[in-house]
């Protein structure tokens, strides 16, 4: 008897968990453009935004983003005491800081506010996100605490682009 169910044996392939992302910037026009990217990117979903650090460590208490995107410059508070107040009371979080400009000079900044990387802004793409979460997300952070150096089968990045990765002290120059 026919009961318009499809039987289901346990090992059908799932759909890996969607990632939640909020992003922090003071210019409107680009917290439009990066929502715009992260709703383009399977996988990832926007799920807020925040135009400074204060309203950010607001939104995290309410939304728990998988990834936060933050702007370096902002008016009120800059993005490396935002995300060490982030980090500190969402460790699960991983912050990702974004500039305009290269931080040449200022990783020691950057590792020690608790962020995962940097990315200029101008090389936030599909790609970027997947590499970054592949080497920084929940299973790479797994990974690293089973005692494994490395990640294997991450995605390239589009040519010239060059997501930092920062906790590691290591830089990743269009992998």
């Amino acid at each position: 008897m026919d009961t318009g169910t499809t039987p289901t044996s346990g090992c059908e392939r799932q759909d890996p968990p969607t990632v939640s992302v909020m992003v922090v910037d003071d210019q409107s026009v680009f917290r439009h453009i990066a929502r715009a990217v992260v709703d383009a990117t399977a996988g990832f979903e926007p799920v807020g935004d925040a135009a400074c650090g204060a309203e950010a460590l607001a939104s995290a208490d309410q939304l728990h983003p998988d990834l936060v995107l933050m702007d370096v410059h902002m008016p009120d508070m800059n993005g490396f005491e935002a995300a060490r107040r982030l980090t500190e009371c969402h460790p699960d979080s991983v912050v990702v800081l974004f500039s305009l400009d290269d931080i040449e000079g200022l990783e020691s900044v950057v590792t020690s506010c608790g962020a995962s990387a940097f990315l200029r802004k101008q090389d936030l793409l599909p790609r970027t996100l997947h590499t970054i979460w592949a080497t920084h997300g929940r299973s790479a952070r797994q990974v690293r605490s089973a005692g494994a150096d490395q990640i294997v089968g991450q995605p390239t990045l589009e040519p010239g682009s060059r997501p930092v990765g920062l906790r590691e002290g290591a830089r990743h120059h269009g992998v």
